[in-house]
């Protein structure tokens, strides 16, 4: 709450000072600057008493199986942490617990289901002014029988695919940190991750070769006896022989990724 008020002090008297800096015949444009940095401080100290008496949601979903034989599901969560992991669910493809809310759409034909969840709330509501135990919180188990594509746009997560049938994961983040399993039973899985300032730790089953491709202003630590550097990427000895096999491409801004 200190460091709200004091960053937010600090951003108007910014503002101000620039502000009143200018001639009063300068052209408009040059008043934008310090209208957006008085705004942005305005914001931050008001984000807490706009905040008091939003009720923040949990809410459960199930999506049944009724027939699928493959599923691609879209994550558009935004703030907050995604858990997820591998359950036997008998008569579901997945189920979860949603703080915040989802919405849901569902497709399914011929046995191929398309799923799109995405957080209820809007923009303004899940900014930094929530109290951690109001925090977009969303927990998934999927089914472990059923092949597998996700696209994620999201947080920070932590996303165990162990015991999957994952063929495919298009993972967009932003500043957060990321933490992977990739199923040990998957006979192809790509994975392709785009991010900001985030940190990525990614973990391939002894069983599963890989070819990585990292490129960004990033930090890296690799495994380099499991996947030695080959030009600009990281390739098992043994990946064209393998049955179980990764292709990971990581493209990121600024951060770091571990990769065992």
């Amino acid at each position: 709450m200190r460091n709200r008020l004091f960053w937010g002090a600090v951003l108007i008297i910014l503002g101000l000072v620039f502000l009143f800096g200018y001639q009063m015949n300068y052209p408009v444009w040059n008043l934008i600057w310090p209208f957006m940095i008085i705004v942005a401080g305005s914001w931050i100290l008001l984000i807490p008493f706009l905040s008091r008496g939003i009720e923040i949601i949990d809410e459960e979903l199930s999506i049944p199986l009724e027939g699928v034989q493959q599923a691609t599901i879209k994550i558009e969560h935004g703030a907050g942490t995604i858990h997820l992991r591998s359950e036997a669910l008998a008569d579901s493809l997945l189920k979860g617990s949603f703080r915040g809310g989802v919405k849901s759409k569902i497709s399914n034909a011929q046995g191929k289901c398309h799923v799109k969840l995405q957080s209820t709330l809007e923009f303004f509501k899940f900014l930094p002014r929530m109290e951690k135990e109001h925090r977009l919180l969303w927990n998934l188990s999927i089914n472990p029988q059923i092949p597998l594509k996700l696209k994620m746009e999201t947080g920070a997560n932590n996303l165990d695919f162990r015991g999957t049938q994952l063929q495919e994961i298009k993972l967009e983040t932003g500043a957060s940190t990321t933490e992977l399993y990739l199923s040990e039973k998957s006979a192809f899985t790509r994975v392709h991750i785009e991010s900001g300032a985030s940190t990525i730790r990614i973990h391939v089953p002894e069983n599963v070769t890989a070819k990585i491709k990292v490129s960004g202003l990033i930090g890296k630590t690799i495994d380099t006896k499991r996947f030695p550097s080959i030009n600009d990427m990281y390739i098992s000895p043994d990946y064209n022989e393998s049955q179980n096999q990764a292709e990971i491409e990581i493209e990121s801004g600024v951060g770091s990724i571990e990769i065992d």
